[in-house]
């Protein structure tokens, strides 16, 4: 199968890169190279980093010359992607062996599928689990409405913006970040890449469960018991849904989903409205 370059955008992560480098040595897949790029960061990053890079010709490590920002610097390690099959992985979460191989044998077996991704759990400082989302693997689907329309509508809390760190087709990825990722940046951007990847290739959301999710963040038990699967939407200010709406018609824009994502999301806005949910 071919390989899998993997991008690495960190800013003062010394505190777990160790251990997200070591679960990608540990892929039972073993065909892939590694760029850490390092966002200008003061703590001991960049000693772990080149440690790890001098033991292993498949990584490699910058440092930028100044804080690039989140955006620009996922950009950068797009651009540098020469393989047909890329993906990003945060430096605190961890890869179980399995995730590429099984991201990796969707892909090279099924044309329909342009993202593939697995089922995650979120954990914890302590590594501990906090919290499933279930509903990830719901979202699958070929290019077609009723999977656009799924993810569209699918509550943000389900964790559906972490498909943005499954394995995907290079050019796709590159087309979605054109359509989303320009200008300012707003709140959702990352589910409205992941639409934009959706609406042009396709999805497959494995049901194993082969990613951590780090989760730095409080979680209320009885919120932690319902793992995902929220009756109500989020309470996110109004605003940042209007960017959002945007930002998904944008996603769509050039595809067969533009106007059944705008009746969507005006369908969303509208029952937000009616329910308070906004802030």
């Amino acid at each position: 199968m071919p390989p899998v370059f993997i991008g690495m955008p960190v800013y003062n992560g010394g505190k777990y890169i160790g251990a997200a480098i070591d679960s990608v040595l540990k892929q039972s897949y073993q065909n892939w190279t590694l760029l850490i790029s390092d966002n200008n960061s003061d703590d001991d990053t960049a000693a772990i980093a080149l440690d790890y890079s001098s033991r292993d010709p498949r990584i490699r490590y910058i440092k930028q010359d100044i804080n690039r920002g989140v955006a620009d610097n996922f950009l950068y390690l797009l651009n540098q992607s020469d393989s047909e099959f890329f993906a990003w992985f945060a430096a605190d979460d961890i890869w179980l062996p399995d995730f590429l191989s099984t991201c990796m044998n969707k892909l090279s077996s099924d044309s329909s599928v342009g993202l593939c991704f697995t089922n995650l759990q979120a954990i914890d400082d302590n590594n501990d689990i906090v919290r499933g989302c279930p509903v990830l693997p719901t979202l699958s689907g070929r290019r077609e409405l009723r999977t656009a329309l799924k993810y569209v509508v699918e509550n943000e809390i389900s964790g559906k913006a972490n498909l943005i760190y499954g394995v995907i087709k290079t050019n796709l990825a590159k087309i979605a970040w054109e359509k989303t990722i320009t200008g300012k940046s707003f709140w959702g951007q990352d589910m409205c890449f992941v639409l934009a990847v959706i609406c042009r290739g396709g999805v497959h959301v494995d049901r194993n469960i082969c990613f951590y999710k780090r989760y730095s963040q409080p979680v209320d038990p009885e919120e932690s018991k319902r793992t995902c699967n929220y009756s109500k939407n989020p309470h996110i200010p109004f605003k940042d849904f209007i960017s959002y709406f945007n930002g998904m018609l944008h996603a769509t824009s050039g595809t067969p989903y533009y106007w059944p994502t705008f009746a969507a999301m005006s369908f969303r806005l509208i029952s937000n409205l009616i329910n308070g949910a906004f802030k």
